[in-house]
């Protein structure tokens, strides 16, 4: 992991033609973030092993149907927008969702932080 990507003010992030920033991710964010994935991996219909960013974004896709108003008040959070912003299609269209999603699971801190849980939920190997 870079050292930028450990100290940066956030993401840059385009939609429908203006230009948001994503805010670094904070411990506030963990039960917010740990509720959408683990509806996600439930919707899904089982344990999710896998913490690539591609995984990631399947379990986010996932948890929109069982946390509509979590993932909404995440995103809007994240983005330093007002909850009702994202109810206009003109400012967010309905693909819009899917280009949060994918920052979000790219995002350095969000990486960071399920490296660490991979790491110590891991089973331990006995000789």
């Amino acid at each position: 992991m870079s050292e930028e990507a450990i100290i940066n003010d956030g993401i840059p992030i385009t939609i429908a033609g203006n230009e948001y920033t994503m805010r670094r991710l904070g411990l506030r964010d963990v039960f917010k973030v740990a509720r959408i994935l683990g509806n996600g991996v439930a919707t899904m219909g089982g344990t999710e092993d896998d913490l690539s960013p591609a995984a990631v974004m399947q379990v986010l896709v996932a948890s929109m149907t069982a946390n509509e108003d979590e993932v909404l008040n995440l995103m809007a959070d994240i983005l330093g927008i007002e909850r009702e912003t994202l109810d206009d299609p003109d400012l967010f269209p309905m693909d819009s969702v899917i280009d949060i999603f994918a920052k979000l699971a790219e995002h350095q801190d969000l990486k960071a932080f399920l490296a660490k849980v991979g790491s110590i939920t891991q089973p331990t190997k006995t000789n």
